[in-house]
């Protein structure tokens, strides 16, 4: 019996994670009708994205409970927690924007079972997570995976911890290793779609055996949009950072880990299906937690799902024919409408009977 491999990738993005986590919700509700934690075995992601990843692969979580939990309105204003300094003087003090106490304790709530913390070893059974952070401290690269001994007994509260601080968002996450305090950064710094990472991994010793490897690339938005009319093509400095030399440098590399996903895939004869569009109906910064926002990334993603060509290819990638989902869909919606009927006459002959 051929043995078949599923990963599922998430992009960093801040509060845009909304948007992969409603793609989520969805995929398992009108297309495998199974939850995600149940169909893939690797999940990995930076930032934000190893937030999810972490929550599939370890707390079983539904893409209803990422949505309507995890990014409620609640939490994420308890993580995006102004500090004191930048509300008095905003974009010139040099402390990071937010306090890391709201971040803190909600990942801290998502990753203690019984008052116990969760190491990152302790998936649930045959699934795997791997996510990444820079080390400021000694100024290099770190991959933190599930099945790495080296890390076994990392937690996954610090781990998490350091692949969501992003610079002059968030303090950087000071972590005890042995006798040494190592300063990590958000891992988006340097792979913010970690799917060509985990690609590298899968040619690797560990992951062999398999017959057939899926993966499924989740992004939070692509930015910035085209620019088509610029009027002179000589930017200094200002004008660079104007016109989004940050976000520049991020999409970049995003697009980079892309392409050299779907040349490993053609090389190897994976399934590699990146689902990301441009935003046209949401807030691009990735610390709008207004309510009107967290309501137009759902909107975002809602738009993605309805595109004719992002449906055809999540089919595809699930081996689903549209006939068949539509079919089940209308056959369940009948279903429900019939034991709504049934309560309302179960309802009326128990007034009649009361009568």
């Amino acid at each position: 019996m051929s043995k078949t491999l599923r990963v599922l990738c998430i992009d960093g993005g801040g509060i845009r994670g909304v948007i992969p986590a409603e793609l989520i919700n969805h995929i398992e509700k009108n297309v495998i009708k199974k939850p995600l934690s149940e169909h893939f075995d690797l999940f990995a992601g930076t930032s934000t994205g190893a937030l999810i990843a972490a929550m599939l692969a370890y707390k079983k979580s539904t893409g209803d409970y990422l949505v309507n939990t995890m990014y409620s309105y609640k939490n994420a204003n308890i993580i995006m927690n102004k500090s004191y300094l930048d509300k008095i003087f905003g974009i010139a003090q040099i402390h990071s924007k937010y306090e890391d106490d709201g971040k803190s304790k909600i990942i801290q709530r998502y990753t203690t079972v019984y008052g116990e913390p969760l190491l990152l070893k302790n998936t649930l059974p045959n699934k795997y997570f791997m996510t990444c952070a820079y080390d400021v401290t000694h100024g290099k690269l770190k991959f933190f995976k599930s099945w790495d001994l080296r890390d076994e007994n990392y937690t996954l509260y610090d781990v998490l911890c350091s692949t969501s601080a992003a610079p002059s968002y968030f303090p950087m996450h000071q972590m005890k290793v042995g006798d040494e305090i190592i300063n990590y950064a958000d891992g988006g710094l340097f792979a913010n779609n970690l799917t060509d990472s985990v690609g590298i991994e899968l040619l690797g010793t560990k992951f062999k055996g398999y017959d057939n490897i899926e993966i499924m690339s989740l992004g939070t938005g692509a930015v910035p949009p085209p620019m088509p009319n610029i009027k002179s093509p000589s930017w200094g400095g200002i004008p660079w950072l104007k016109n989004g030399l940050i976000d520049i440098i991020f999409a970049g590399a995003i697009e980079a880990a892309n392409y050299k996903m779907k040349v490993l895939s053609e090389t190897n004869g994976w399934k590699y299906l990146r689902i990301n569009k441009n935003m046209t109906i949401a807030s691009q910064e990735m610390d709008n937690v207004s309510q009107e926002n967290i309501k137009n990334l759902a909107l975002e993603a809602d738009s993605w799902i309805n595109d004719d060509i992002i449906m055809t290819k999540l089919l595809d990638f699930f081996n689903l024919q549209k006939e068949d989902v539509i079919e089940r869909n209308n056959s369940e919606t009948s279903s429900e409408n019939d034991i709504l009927q049934s309560k309302d006459s179960i309802r009326m002959l128990n007034s009649s009977i009361q009568l």
